[in-house]
């Protein structure tokens, strides 16, 4: 059950097509239905088994291109104090089948021959006082009736929907299951036949299992016993077409009985696990038996000399997945530990996946519950997802500790000397770091940089060759021309990598650059000279050694390192790319926090007179030419 909402569905993929559905149950056409005609509903309000419930009949409703029949539903089962004319439709109740009345009037007898009107699936409104309280999926538009639009866009976009940015705490109670929310799902001690899951059994439909379930609840629209196939909700979770997606069969341990969103309260895991597969436009559907794996993620907290432990089976690709890697430690710890301040977290993260080198990633911060390290997995399978590689996740693992805090380090100044420079001139780089927050007195560095002398292409290099022949007129000097350096001073935990779109190659490209960006320590400074492209520089020499600098060879349009960042005679490569030279500073104790780009403005110099010329004569020229 969920209420009225616009629902856009951008990710579509693959569905079966109506064919592929299987055995179906009687249903009743719209068209022979009768505004005020009985039915009977049926869903578990407590326990394992459903029960009967009542059903009036309305007209018909049109909701976004999709119709809806209009129903009254009452009677005061066993399970709940509260008549449900005055509930309405609670979520949880979502694809509970209905049946005409003048069909069956018995569970068994309406799952062999009794007509299907639909399932019960959206909760209009609330505090109801009389009139309609629940809506009608029919059941002619259900099992694959309206498949095609989702298998046609399917053809035009991937197989897999991408990892999404949202907020978990948000999310629970509004994913377009009947209940939504981080259940305490342990096993019954007393398993279901698989002839238990039927029409009207309630199911739950994991994002995570382990410590902390993350799951949507809803109940069985119909089932078909030769297959294994189960239909449920009567309308989509998130709409995305082919999915996986772990689920059991759950005993209910009563019902929540207010005005204001009324739900069911899952109990148990009573056994009957399958796979979902299929995320429709009209139901949701599965088959039962066919478990699948999900990906471990364990996460240790060491605060001596307690060690707490969180163990979780994440579902890949999902729209809960990245917040399920980013969120849920966090809360976790922070129902463990709180939010202590003056402390620092020391992590490690190994990423494992199949037949490739692991991610690993090791780190120190100031502690912001588990957002770090969690955050940092949440990144990665964004990137891996987004990258187009092929790979198979197996395992995720976080091992951290809280410790004192020690001291950080902060940006007291940073600037460049002279701000502005020719081609062939040193400039120097300054920074001064402070500690925090006792104020000590600041670690102060310079750094020479010198700027390339073919920052302008050849014409900004001075003639050498002989004068052979002498022009009648020489031009006014041409306006010195700009260009700009971007320098980036960055601590390891603010780090940006500048390359201009290197995209890795292969995943084991991929994997060593996470590594290497991940793993940037947040006790070092790291800066980032970027040098604009540059072009007609193929015959140009260094004027030092005669011949390009040995790290440039290696590192062309990308990184280039320097390990003794002592003055740099660079000679800028031809290239329609920025160059951008990395310096690593000898790190400092504890943390330093520091993030500061400063811009060096470079202005080429006018061309230098021709040898044996005086100034009076260009002077004359000039004006001769002019």
């Amino acid at each position: 059950m969920k209420r009225i909402f616009l629902m856009l569905f951008v990710s579509m993929f693959v569905l079966c097509s109506r064919a592929a559905f299987a055995k179906t149950p009687g249903i009743a056409k719209l068209t022979d239905l009768r505004r005020g005609e009985k039915a009977i509903g049926f869903t578990v309000f407590r326990g394992l088994y459903p029960e009967k419930f009542d059903v009036t009949l309305g007209g018909t409703q049109n909701w976004i291109g999709q119709k809806y029949i209009l129903a009254q539903i009452s009677g005061l089962p066993s399970g709940i104090e509260t008549p449900l004319k005055e509930l309405g439709g609670v979520h949880g109740m979502s694809g509970s089948p209905v049946f005409l009345a003048s069909s069956c009037s018995t569970h068994e007898e309406c799952v062999d021959h009794g007509k299907m009107v639909g399932a019960i699936s959206i909760r209009p409104a609330d505090f109801f006082t009389g009139g309609v309280n629940a809506m009608i999926t029919p059941a002619e538009d259900m099992f694959g009736a309206h498949a095609e639009g989702f298998a046609a866009v399917a053809q035009l976009q991937p197989a897999n929907p991408p990892l999404e940015s949202i907020d978990l705490a948000k999310k629970l109670g509004t994913v377009n299951g009947s209940a939504m929310g981080g259940f305490s799902l342990e096993p019954c001690d007393v398993r279901a036949a698989e002839t238990d899951l039927g029409p009207g059994s309630a199911i739950v439909i994991f994002f995570a299992k382990g410590d902390i379930p993350i799951a949507s609840s809803g109940t069985v629209t119909w089932k078909d016993n030769d297959t294994g196939t189960i239909y449920i909700f009567g309308h989509p979770m998130n709409g995305t077409g082919n999915v996986r997606y772990p689920f059991a069969q759950i005993k209910i341990e009563g019902f929540v009985q207010t005005s204001y969103q009324p739900s069911h309260l899952p109990g148990c895991v009573a056994g009957n696990e399958g796979t979902i597969t299929v995320d429709g436009p009209r139901e949701v559907s599965g088959v039962v038996g066919k478990v699948m794996s999900l990906v471990n993620f364990d996460f240790t907290l060491r605060v001596n000399p307690e060690v707490f432990r969180l163990h979780e089976e994440i579902v890949m690709k999902t729209p809960l997945t990245a917040a399920l890697f980013s969120q849920l430690p966090q809360a976790w710890a922070g129902m463990h530990v709180g939010f202590p301040k003056n402390v620092s977290i020391d992590y490690t993260v190994r990423i494992v996946l199949k037949n490739e080198p692991e991610i690993f990633i090791k780190n120190t911060l100031p502690y912001n519950g588990a957002a770090a390290p969690a955050g940092v997995i949440a990144q990665v399978l964004t990137a891996l997802e987004t990258s187009g590689f092929e790979y198979m996740l197996e395992s995720i693992e976080i091992h951290a500790s809280i410790e004192q805090k020690p001291t950080v380090w902060k940006k007291s100044a940073a600037f460049i000397t002279p701000a502005e420079a020719s081609p062939c001139e040193t400039v120097k780089l300054s920074i001064a770091l402070a500690k925090f927050p006792e104020g000590a007195p600041a670690a102060v560095t310079e750094i020479p940089i010198s700027i390339p002398c073919n920052m302008f292409g050849n014409k900004a290099q001075p003639s050498t060759a002989p004068q052979k022949t002498r022009p009648t007129a020489v031009p006014f000097p041409a306006a010195p021309e700009t260009e700009q350096i971007l320098i980036s001073v960055q601590s390891g935990m603010q780090f940006k990598d500048l390359r201009a779109n290197e995209n890795p190659r292969t995943l084991k490209e991929f994997i060593e650059r996470t590594n290497e960006l991940a793993s940037l320590r947040s006790d070092g400074v790291y800066i980032q000279i970027v040098y604009p492209p540059q072009k007609n520089t193929a015959d140009v020499k260094s004027p030092s050694t005669g011949n390009p600098p040995t790290p440039l060879q290696a590192g062309a349009g990308g990184w280039v390192r320097v390990d003794n960042p002592e003055s740099i005679k660079l000679l800028m490569p031809e290239q329609p790319k920025p160059t951008v030279v990395v310096l690593k500073l000898p790190p400092l104790p504890d943390i330093v926090n520091i993030d500061e780009h400063l811009v060096l403005n470079i202005k080429s110099s006018p061309m230098p007179p021709e040898p044996g010329e005086s100034t009076a004569q260009r002077k004359k020229k000039r004006f001769f030419f002019f």
